[in-house]
């Protein structure tokens, strides 16, 4: 028998073109193991239940089309809310169902749109390999989740809680513990939490805790931290670069401005000229009338002088 290695991937993530709101959700932190997950157990069939917007479910997916495997991808969900998230409209089925056809259409998706008990009936027992378990964390719900789907493991089946962290106050967190009391499993508290639960046998779990596997859980954190510390670099550089267009867009406004201000002051000194030269006009007119006036002064004072002359030498003949 060929002994099976862990490998610590370096995975691309299709689907965050479609959705880039993955990269800053909680389960982003955890989806490089879960691709490695995949390569490592290679399942014939993995069920989600819970699975939203897809962030976890589409790093399953990565990981069977990029190393070609026959898995059957069941994902589970109302798409409608619960009691944890609240009601969403139609918008994140929408998105999965793009995803789903637009660049994993050539793996086999199963998508099952009802509740989780009355999808009991469309999966057989003993056939599931890999468990995801993400639904209402309240404790009631949770516990409901995995007693009921238990009987569809396979012998070997793995399966994953998440938001188990020692740090979140959801009743997933207690239940959790509760049920990892007694079994083989190995939790990580970063990223809201992950369990990873082997619940019938040990195979999976001594294969994989082999060769130092708490480091490569050190690794899987660290990778978690400098990829949200790179989407906040990604996300500064962004709003640096929307502050840039903003105080290019006001220097242009400030640009704009100062040029109709200059051709105002233009058209206002050529006012002011024509005002003067109105102006001069004005003076000069009024000058050359006044003069006339003056003139015309003179005129009638000599004519009137004139006719009183002869008036008064008609008057006395001498």
């Amino acid at each position: 028998m060929v002994e099976k290695v862990w490998e610590i991937g370096e995975p691309h993530f299709e689907a965050d073109q479609k959705c880039p709101m993955y990269r800053s959700w909680p389960w982003n932190g955890h989806r490089r193991f879960a691709y490695d997950l995949i390569r490592f157990v290679k399942p014939e069939r993995i069920v989600e239940l819970g699975t939203y917007w897809g962030t976890s479910f589409f790093a399953f997916c990565q990981a069977v089309k990029d190393f070609n495997l026959a898995t059957e991808c069941v994902a589970i969900d109302t798409w409608e809310g619960d009691e944890h998230t609240g009601k969403y409209d139609s918008e994140a089925f929408e998105t999965f169902c793009q995803i789903k056809k637009q660049l994993f259409s050539n793996i086999n998706i199963r998508p099952l749109k009802m509740r989780f008990d009355d999808a009991l009936n469309h999966i057989d027992d003993g056939s599931v390999d890999l468990l995801h378990i993400d639904g209402c964390h309240e404790y009631d719900a949770i516990k409901k989740d995995f007693e009921s789907w238990l009987p569809k493991l396979t012998k070997n089946a793995i399966v994953l809680f998440h938001d188990v962290a020692d740090d979140v106050d959801y009743g997933s967190v207690r239940y959790w513990k509760e049920v990892s009391t007694n079994l083989l499993y190995l939790v990580f508290q970063h990223s809201w939490g992950l369990g990873v639960l082997f619940p019938n046998d040990r195979m999976y779990y001594d294969q994989i805790s082999a060769d130092n596997f708490n480091d490569k859980m050190k690794i899987y954190e660290y990778h978690s931290e400098l990829d949200l510390a790179w989407l906040q670099v990604s996300d500064y550089e962004e709003v640096v670069k929307k502050r840039d267009k903003l105080i290019d867009d006001q220097q242009r406004l400030m640009l704009e401005k100062d040029k109709i201000l200059e051709r105002k002051e233009r058209q206002i000194e050529v006012g002011k000229r024509e005002s003067d030269k109105q102006k001069k006009l004005v003076e000069r007119l009024s000058a050359e009338l006044e003069t006339e006036k003056t003139r015309r002064l003179q005129i009638e004072s000599s004519f009137l002088f004139r006719v009183g002359a002869a008036f008064s030498r008609a008057l006395n003949p001498k």
